[in-house]
C-alpha cells in the first residue's frame, strides 16, 4: 500500500507460507482475492503457495509458484529408537478441539484392543482440551523447538493424522522425516505428500485407520519399510537447503550459497 501510494511500480511477490492468511482469504472467497490485488497494487503480482490446492486461489494472478516448505534437519537427524511397548503419536500445529477429539477418539478404539498401546500428543493443548486427553488416556508432551519435537517423535512406533488439512501437513511431514510409518486420513492435502501403501497407509474411514494400525502394530519389519521410505521421500522433496535454492529460485535471485547455509535463520536475509 504504501508503494502504490508513492506512485512506484514494482513487482510484488505474496508467500503466504505458516500464514493463516491463505485459510482466511479462502473461506472469504473471490472478494478477498480481489481485494489482495486491489491493496498491492502492482503492475506484476506472484504467490509463491505451498499446497498444490492454493494455487487455485492465484490462477488470475501474472503467475502462482508451488513451493512445499522444509523440514528442519533436526527431523532428519533423530535415530528411530521404538520403545519397548506400542506407541502411537500424534500432533497440530493449530490444536483444535475436533483434532484432538478425533486422536482421543481413536485412542479410546484403540485401547480396548488388548494391544498394550500407548499414546502421545507433541505440542502445546489447552487445559480444557489435556483434560480431554487425560480421561481417553493420552499423554501429552510439550516441545519447546524442533529438536525436542523430532525426540518425542523418534521412540514412537507409527503417528497418525487423523483430520484432513487445509493447507501444508508440516507435521505430517515431520514425522515422514523422521522415519515414521504414517497413518493418515485420505484427504487431497495428505496425497500430495504420501503414496499409500508405499510411504504410509491413506485411509478413508476411521474402521481403516484402525485396522491399518493394527497391521503395523504386527509387522516391525512393515513398519521400518514404510519409515525408510517415509523419511526417502521426505529427504527428497523437504530437504532445507533444497528449499533455499527453489525459494530463491522463484525470487529471480542468485543461488550461489553453500551446503552450510541455514535457510530458516533470519541472519541470512538481512
Amino acid at each position: 500500500w504504501t508503494l502504490r501510494s508513492s506512485g512506484r511500480t514494482v513487482d510484488i511477490f505474496y508467500s503466504p507460507h505458516a500464514s493463516r492468511s491463505i485459510g482466511t482469504l479462502s473461506s472469504l472467497g473471490a472478494l478477498a482475492m480481489l481485494l489482495l490485488r486491489f491493496l498491492i497494487g502492482a503492475s506484476r503480482h506472484a504467490a509463491i503457495v505451498n499446497s498444490a490446492n492454493e494455487s487455485t486461489l492465484f490462477a488470475d494472478w501474472n503467475s502462482s509458484k508451488f513451493l512445499e516448505s522444509p523440514v528442519n534437519k533436526a527431523f532428519f537427524k533423530v535415530q528411530s529408537h521404538e520403545v519397548g511397548r506400542p506407541l502411537l503419536v500424534s500432533s497440530g500445529r493449530l490444536p483444535s478441539a475436533q483434532n484432538i477429539e478425533l486422536f482421543a477418539r481413536l485412542a479410546v478404539l484403540l485401547g480396548g484392543m488388548e494391544l498394550g498401546i500407548s499414546f502421545n500428543w507433541i505440542g502445546p493443548v489447552h487445559k480444557i482440551l489435556r483434560a480431554r486427553f487425560q480421561a481417553a488416556g493420552v499423554n501429552v508432551c510439550d516441545a519447546q523447538n524442533d529438536a525436542e519435537y523430532a525426540l518425542q517423535l523418534a521412540g514412537a512406533w507409527i503417528y497418525i493424522a487423523p483430520r484432513a488439512n487445509r493447507g501444508f501437513p508440516i507435521c505430517l511431514v515431520r514425522a515422514m522425516a523422521a522415519g515414521l510409518a504414517c497413518v493418515a486420513v485420505d484427504c487431497p492435502e495428505h496425497r500430495g505428500v504420501m503414496r499409500d501403501g508405499d510411504t504410509g497407509y491413506l485411509c478413508a474411514t476411521e474402521s481403516e485407520m484402525i485396522n491399518r494400525v493394527a497391521t503395523l502394530i504386527d509387522s516391525p519389519s512393515l513398519r521400518q519399510l514404510y519409515g525408510r521410505a517415509a523419511r526417502a521421500e521426505a529427504t527428497r522433496r523437504f530437504d532445507e537447503f533444497e528449499f533455499g535454492k527453489k525459494l530463491l529460485a522463484a525470487y529471480s535471485l542468485p543461488a550461489s550459497v553453500d551446503s552450510r547455509w541455514p535457510v530458516t535463520s533470519p541472519e541470512n536475509f538481512k
